[in-house]
Formats: structure tokens, C-alpha cells, sequence
């Protein structure tokens, strides 16, 4: 009977590893990688376009580039940015506030996917195109502080 539970235990852990790591997609551009799930496959075009934009406007501020390439992680819910979130500061009670959206350090950008803002969100609107753009702004400062800072992580 042990044995038996044990198994169904580990079944059912790996179905929801499954779940939550199958479905993410990367696409590669000269300082990032985005990595989105099937689900926000029509925004990537957008997001792409508007996270160059701002690490243009970062650079050129500065006049100085990225020194290293990063990652943005689009999260689909809630759910699993808080579990990113957890994980990344090391603190499994963790939830977010509906305002936190995103966070950005050296070497990674996490983003409540825009279609998750109408109903998991509060005071962004992922039709406000600028609002986007500047959010995702102040974020890949903070990964462009992070690259320059002797502690990455804050």
C-alpha cells in the first residue's frame, strides 16, 4: 500500500511539472531571450518590439549598452509568477500585490503575461500602449542597474 501511494505521489508531482514547464516557447534577439507560453504567442511581436524600445532608449540614455544579454519571462497567471517569485527570493509564503506586475535584476525580467492584467491586475491597463512601454522601461532598468552593480540582486 505504501509503495502504491508513493507512486501515486510521484505521478501526480510530475503531471504538474509537466504542466507548468511544457508549454514555454524562446525566441532569441541580440540582448534578450523571451520565453512566453502558447497562450501569448499573439503578443510576442508586440512585446519583442517594445522591450527593444526601451533597451534603445536605456542605452542611449546611458550611452552605454547591456554588458550582458538577460532573460523575460512572460507568466501566464498569477499563480505562477508568485511561484517564480518565491522561488527567486527564497520565501514560499510570498504573494504578490495586485499593482506588481513585473521586476527586473541583471540577468532576468519577469512579467505577468497582459493577458492576465484585465482580471489579476490593478492600476495597469495592457491596452495603454505608453504605460506598457514605460513599465517595461523602468524594469530593464533595474536589469541594466543590476548588470552595472556590484550586488545583481539588490
Amino acid at each position: 500500500m505504501k509503495t502504491w501511494i508513493s507512486i501515486l505521489f510521484l505521478f501526480v508531482h510530475l503531471v504538474a511539472q509537466a504542466q507548468t514547464t511544457a508549454d514555454w516557447r524562446t525566441f532569441k534577439n541580440a540582448r534578450f531571450d523571451l520565453h512566453t507560453t502558447a497562450a501569448d504567442s499573439a503578443l510576442t511581436p508586440h512585446l519583442i518590439s517594445t522591450l527593444e524600445q526601451g533597451v534603445a532608449q536605456i542605452e542611449g540614455f546611458f550611452n552605454q549598452p547591456f554588458p550582458k544579454r538577460f532573460d523575460v519571462w512572460v507568466f501566464p497567471d498569477r499563480g505562477a509568477l508568485d511561484r517564480q517569485w518565491q522561488h527567486d527570493w527564497n520565501d514560499s509564503t510570498f504573494q504578490s500585490q495586485c499593482w506588481m506586475v513585473a521586476s527586473g535584476v541583471a540577468n532576468r525580467l519577469d512579467l505577468l503575461s497582459l493577458n492576465a492584467w484585465a482580471e489579476q491586475a490593478c492600476e495597469h491597463r495592457a491596452a495603454d500602449s505608453l504605460a506598457v512601454f514605460k513599465l517595461l522601461t523602468h524594469e530593464l532598468t533595474h536589469v541594466y542597474h543590476g548588470q552595472h552593480c556590484p550586488i545583481p540582486d539588490f
